[in-house]
């Protein structure tokens, strides 16, 4: 239960919050480097450098799970793949998947829970709002903007 918990928290927050950041120059994810969302959410510089600090804390940890998930993944295919089918195989790789999608869900999630702490309930509620006004709008155009990007 908490799995689909932390999921649909994970699935509710960071696509949007990756959506935020479109400038070229800006690395998927990191919206606080966005000047209009800097200015929206009236960042501090200590604010941006907790950020960055927050994100560098925890992207290696999120590069390795979501690696995993990856990994994970395409054996989980193989498996669906091969002849004879064997099920049981397909079940236990899929657990396995399942497990790097859980701890990959877990770091973002510990992530969402630091940018609540360094920006306070307001910044984060704001936050919370411009992602999901960016989110609609991404629904109503799906043909601009492209898919999921984020950390």
């Amino acid at each position: 239960m908490l799995n689909k918990i932390l999921t649909a928290l994970f699935l509710i927050f960071l696509p949007a919050i990756a959506s935020v950041a479109t400038s070229q120059d800006v690395r998927p994810g990191k919206w606080w480097k966005d000047q209009a969302m800097v200015e929206k959410l009236q960042l501090n510089e200590a604010q941006i450098t907790q950020l960055d600090r927050a994100y560098d804390e925890r992207r290696d940890e999120m590069m390795k799970y979501r690696n995993s998930v990856k990994s994970e993944s395409a054996r989980l295919q193989k498996l669906f793949e091969s002849e004879p089918l064997d099920e049981n195989a397909i079940r236990k790789q899929r657990g396995k998947m399942e497990e790097s999608k859980k701890e990959l869900s877990s770091e973002r999630f510990d992530f969402i829970i630091n940018v609540r702490k360094i920006i306070g309930p307001e910044k984060f509620g704001r936050l919370k709002s411009t992602f999901s006004e960016s989110r609609r709008n991404r629904h109503k155009h799906p043909d601009e903007g492209g898919g999921r990007r984020g950390p």
